[in-house]
């Protein structure tokens, strides 16, 4: 008898350890494929402009999808490109162009650059979906957090980004410091305030991309795309 009690309390015992663990293990189960899925299934969303149309959420889960590559864009030029593509009546050039957005969506730069080219192609419906693209990103972008310091620094897809905001509040070109806080990797740009003259810094988050690349070290300098 006091065998068989003893084994139901041990088993009892490791049914709650196991317990504990099975959350975790679960969370783990959301592969980058279901990741995907989700993301673009956000993105399909968009198409109708719904007004609750949650762009933070759609940056935040972009960083762990397969099409986070924040070291394989380089804004201007790729989007010029795809248009001149689509010019010349390229083969697959537009098939080109809708794997582009749906690769880079969540990218403040990328919408912008696509409403300039569309308005110049006349395409009035399409430049008015990317203007609404743009402010609903960038206004995710600007309202996430102050940037002031490593606590609220602003937490970026690619250094396009870092460069945009820097462009709206700082005067000149900025220069750049790259520090770790805690673990975590941050950019830094300094220079004159646009409003005031005096000198101003925004932190950037840029833990998520700075992972994305194996190569880097602490101490490295990113640079301005």
């Amino acid at each position: 008898m006091n065998f068989f009690r003893n084994f139901s309390y041990t088993f009892l015992i490791f049914l709650f350890c196991l317990s504990a663990f099975l959350p975790p293990l679960m969370a783990q189960e959301l592969s980058t494929q279901d990741i995907d899925k989700q993301y673009l299934a956000m993105v399909e969303r968009s198409k109708d402009m719904p007004d609750d149309y949650d762009f933070a959420a759609v940056r935040a889960i972009y960083t762990k999808t397969s099409f986070f590559n924040p070291y394989g864009t380089f804004v201007k030029k790729d989007v010029h490109d795809l248009f001149e593509q689509v010019k010349a009546g390229a083969p697959n050039a537009q098939n080109n162009l809708v794997e582009y957005l749906k690769h880079n969506f969540p990218i403040a730069g990328v919408q912008s650059r696509f409403a300039g080219n569309y308005s110049q192609l006349g395409k009035a419906d399409l430049e008015a979906f990317h203007m609404w693209a743009f402010k609903g990103f960038a206004t995710a972008l600007f309202s996430v957090s102050s940037g002031e310091n490593a606590e609220h620094a602003i937490p970026v897809l690619n250094v396009f980004e870092e460069y945009f905001v820097a462009e709206k509040y700082i005067e000149g070109r900025p220069r750049q410091s790259l520090k770790t806080v805690n673990g975590r990797v941050y950019d830094v740009l300094t220079g004159p305030d646009k409003s005031t003259g005096k000198e101003i810094s925004f932190w950037f988050d840029i833990t998520d991309m700075w992972t994305k690349n194996p190569a880097n070290e602490v101490g490295q300098t990113a640079k301005p795309q």
